[in-house]
């Protein structure tokens, strides 16, 4: 661990950050945007919108992620993280 991992600069000095980690590097994250634009029938799966456990799936059958909650896919799709459309309306 790098010395200045989890501190963040500031005025005073040096303060220890809250919470975690992002687990998901950008790169990861351009890779889910990419792959929920993408139809599912395109992947083979019958269905015409994603849902968070099909997205998920997805993932990890492409190696992008080694694990993700249907769940956690569900609220990253809802929040826009996998779409600009949905970033851009809340």
């Amino acid at each position: 661990m790098s010395r200045n991992q989890g501190v963040l600069p500031n005025a005073y000095g040096m303060l220890p950050v809250q919470g975690r980690f992002p687990s998901l590097q950008r790169s990861k994250r351009a890779q889910m945007a990419a792959l929920a634009c993408e139809a599912p029938a395109k992947t083979g799966r019958p269905i015409s919108q994603w849902t968070g456990r099909e997205i998920a799936d997805e993932l990890k059958a492409r190696g992008i992620v080694t694990q993700i909650s249907s769940r956690h896919a569900a609220r990253l799709l809802k929040k826009g993280a996998f779409n600009r459309i949905g970033s851009a309306i809340g």
